[in-house]
Order: structure tokens, then C-alpha cells, then sequence
């Protein structure tokens, strides 16, 4: 049984639909598990565990190229089981034309009504679940039905997990100027529309933050170029002695690789929902997320896959959410709390 998955899309959205191959895994350890991704992709999800092969296909490449591309990769894995769950339609087309004979996923635009032949439909608007878990059902026509009880039981096996080497994580980590401290890594920049916290109530944070631990930690706000009015924003709430103590990561400049390592040495991670909040996730990483109240944005559907007592997660109410609107409701959550969550996290045994 070799199954092929295709996600060629964002960061976060991939590592969401990796739970639907370690499940397909779970219940036939013999599949092998293949996944086509994007090139923001390639280098991050080639350390999850459990996959048994990974190509890449840009999905701005020529159709041309794209073509001969699924027609290297379909001779090379020789799917017989095929999913297309988001991203570049050229590689579910090509499951049609090689007549692969099952071609699952999700049906939603045009594409998919044409090319799947085990797709099935979802109201992933309704909010029901979590979106990893709206993938997993993605399954059920090769039999496989998932339950609380089932995810809970199996929820660490289900959950992306990168294979990092601890030696390469401190090696990376003591290149920083760091003054020999732990990062406690803040990132508050994001893509996309989603409401965030406000710029300012994470530079208080970090003075709080540096105002207790500045012994052992330091402050690390990790950014790209496209987070820098983020970036900016929190800088103004930050007082001289934090700006002293905080060392700003542009993660851009030395790749994903690099900074997923930097994040692996984390001794606390805070950001909001984006794929940077995800990697923290699969890493296992002591986290606080912070998610907005919109339905299709909560944390419900888009919050840290798995969860245990490390991981604490804000979303302000829906009552607050039509009183303050999307100004401001974010700011009902308060420092206090994200404050009193990170003091909490720290105390727990590494």
C-alpha cells in the first residue's frame, strides 16, 4: 500500500495534514507514506517522523515542468492510493490520468469534483473540529473512523513530531548571543487576516518577562521581513533594560533549518496562530498561543494540535468578540494571565 499525499501549501496547513498519514500509518503499519509539498515546505517536514518519502513540486513552477514533475514522482513511488488535501491541482490531475484507483481527499473547488474518485465533501466552516482531525476523516473511505477516545489514546502517535539531534540544537543555539542563557523566543508576527494580540501587549510581556528571569533567560523575538510592523509595534512597548536583553532573530536570513533548531533550544515559546506556533508544537516546546475569536480562525480548528500541560492557549470570548469588535477584542486578554501562564510553564520540569 503506498498512499501519496498532496499539500502544497503553507507551513501550518502541512503540518496539519501530516495526522492523516501517521493515521493511515497506525492502522496499516505496512503503507508507506508519501508526501508532496511546496518548497516553503520541503526542508521543515523532511524532519517529521513517519513519512517514507517527500518531494518537492513548486507550485509556481510551468505547467510543463509541474507535469513532468508528478510524472518523476508518481514513477518513483508508484502510488497505488492518492489524496489531494490543499494546494497545486496538477499532481491530483495526473492521479486521473494515471488511473491510480483510489484518489481521496477533500472536494471543494472544481478540480476536485473532477479528478477524486474517494473525495469526500466537509463543513470545515462549521468549526466542528480541529482542522488535523478534519484531514484524519479524510480516511474514512479506506475504512479507517477516528473517535475521541481513539485520539486521545493515540494522540502523541498522531501528533507531527520533527527528529531533531539534541547535540546540533545546542551547537546552534550557543552561536547566538545568548550570554550562555535560554531563549524564552517571542514571535508576534503573522500572515493572512487572522486577528493578533496587540503589538504592545507583547512588548509588555517581555518587560515582564525580563523583569523576573533576566538571570537565566533571554528575551528572543524571531521575525521575517514581512513581521516587521510587528515587530516595531512591540518595540515601542519595550523598555530600555528589555531592548538591552532581547536579541532580534531574523529567521530569514540563515532558513528554516536554522531557526527550527533555534526553537527546538527554546525554554518557552509565544506567538500566535501561525505555522511558527505549529513547529513549536512538533517540537514539543513549551508554548502560549494566542488565537482570535472569529469561528473560522479560533483555536478550535487552527490551535496547537496536540496538547498536554505545556501548552496553554488564549481566545478571547465571543461575548467580548461582539462587544469590542475586532479592534479590540484581542486586548481582553490580558497580560496578567499570559504572564501568570508563562511563569506557570517555566516551572514545570524540562
Amino acid at each position: 500500500m503506498n498512499i501519496l499525499i498532496n499539500r502544497t501549501d503553507a507551513i501550518g496547513d502541512t503540518l496539519l495534514s501530516i495526522p492523516l498519514g501517521l493515521l493511515i500509518k497506525l492502522k496499516f503499519p505496512q503503507a508507506k507514506i508519501g508526501f508532496i509539498v511546496s518548497p516553503r515546505s520541503y526542508d521543515l517536514i523532511q524532519l517529521v517522523e513517519g513519512i517514507d518519502s517527500l518531494y518537492l513540486l513548486d507550485p509556481k513552477d510551468k505547467h510543463k515542468n509541474k507535469w513532468q514533475k508528478c510524472r518523476e514522482i508518481f514513477e518513483d513511488f508508484c502510488p497505488d492510493q492518492y489524496f489531494h488535501l490543499g494546494g497545486d491541482f496538477t499532481p491530483t490531475a495526473f492521479s486521473f490520468f494515471k488511473r491510480i484507483p483510489f484518489r481521496g481527499g477533500l472536494v471543494s473547488k472544481i478540480p476536485s469534483f473532477l479528478f477524486l474518485n474517494r473525495g469526500l465533501r466537509q463543513s470545515r466552516s462549521q468549526v466542528e473540529k480541529h482542522e488535523s482531525v478534519y484531514n484524519m476523516d479524510l480516511a474514512k473511505p479506506l475504512g479507517i473512523d477516528i473517535d475521541d477516545s481513539l485520539l486521545d489514546k493515540f494522540k502523541n502517535e498522531l501528533s507531527p513530531r520533527f527528529q531533531l539531534h539534541r547535540d546540533q540544537v545546542d551547537s546552534i543555539v550557543s552561536e547566538l548571543p545568548l550570554e550562555g542563557k535560554r531563549p524564552l523566543l517571542i514571535h508576534p508576527g503573522m500572515s493572512g487576516h487572522t486577528l493578533n494580540w496587540p503589538n504592545e501587549d507583547y512588548g509588555e510581556l517581555a518587560n515582564r518577562l525580563n523583569d523576573k528571569y533576566a538571570k537565566d533567560y533571554k528575551i528572543v523575538v524571531s521575525f521575517t521581513p514581512g513581521d516587521l510592523a510587528y515587530v516595531e509595534g512591540m518595540k515601542s512597548a519595550m523598555n530600555e533594560q528589555t531592548l538591552r536583553n532581547t536579541y532580534f532573530l531574523d529567521g530569514s536570513k540563515k532558513g528554516l533549518i536554522h531557526y527550527t533548531h533555534v526553537l527546538a533550544g527554546a525554554a518557552l515559546f509565544i506567538g500566535p496562530s501561525t505555522g511558527t506556533t505549529h513547529m513549536a508544537n512538533a517540537l514539543r516546546v513549551k508554548q502560549v498561543a494566542l488565537y482570535s475569536p472569529i469561528k473560522v480562525q479560533s483555536e478550535k480548528r487552527w490551535g496547537p494540535f496536540y496538547r498536554d500541560e505545556r501548552v496553554r492557549v488564549f481566545c478571547p470570548t465571543e461575548n467580548s468578540f461582539k462587544k469590542w469588535g475586532e479592534d479590540k477584542c484581542m486586548a481582553t486578554v490580558s497580560i496578567d494571565d499570559v504572564f501568570e501562564a508563562c511563569e506557570e510553564l517555566l516551572r514545570i520540569p524540562e
